[in-house]
C-alpha cells in the first residue's frame, strides 16, 4: 500500500521537474546536459507512476472480485 501512497507525491515531482526543466531551458539554453538530466528523471519517474498505476487498477479489480466472492460465492478460480 506504500506505492499508492506516494502516486499523487510522485504526480507532484513529476510537475515540478517538468517546470524546472523549462525554466532551465529558458534561463540557460546551453546547459544541455542539465536539461538532460531533467528529463531523465522525469522519465524514471514517469515510467514508476505508469506502474504504479497499473497496480492501483489491478487492486481495485481484485477487491472487486474478492466482494463478489464474499457477497455472491462468484469463483475465483480464473485469477490465479
Amino acid at each position: 500500500m506504500g506505492d499508492q501512497d506516494s502516486l499523487p507525491r510522485i504526480r507532484k515531482e513529476l510537475h515540478e521537474i517538468g517546470q524546472e526543466a523549462y525554466q532551465v531551458e529558458l534561463l540557460c539554453p546551453h546547459c544541455q546536459s542539465k536539461f538532460r538530466e531533467f528529463w531523465q528523471r522525469f522519465d524514471w519517474l514517469d515510467s514508476k507512476v505508469q506502474r504504479l498505476s497499473f497496480i492501483e487498477e489491478e487492486n481495485g479489480y481484485l477487491r472487486y472480485r474478492i466482494d463478489r466472492y464474499l457477497d455472491f460465492g462468484e469463483a475465483l478460480d480464473d485469477l490465479r
